[in-house]
């Protein structure tokens, strides 16, 4: 029963690495639209916000 209930539980784990794998690779942005999401994340770093803002 024990050799049952560890492949019961392999299955459950590649089952889910399965379709954790599938969701990552539908958001990955390709393209044009990755280039706007690496511009926007530089703008940020440039340009912290007020509540990243440290009083010098």
């Amino acid at each position: 029963m024990l050799s049952q209930h560890k492949r019961d539980r392999r299955d459950k784990r590649l089952a889910l690495s399965s379709h954790l794998l599938n969701l990552l690779t539908e958001e990955v942005p390709t393209g044009e639209s990755h280039d706007d999401c690496m511009n926007a994340h530089e703008g940020c770093k440039s340009n912290p916000t007020e509540s990243h803002r440290t009083d010098a």
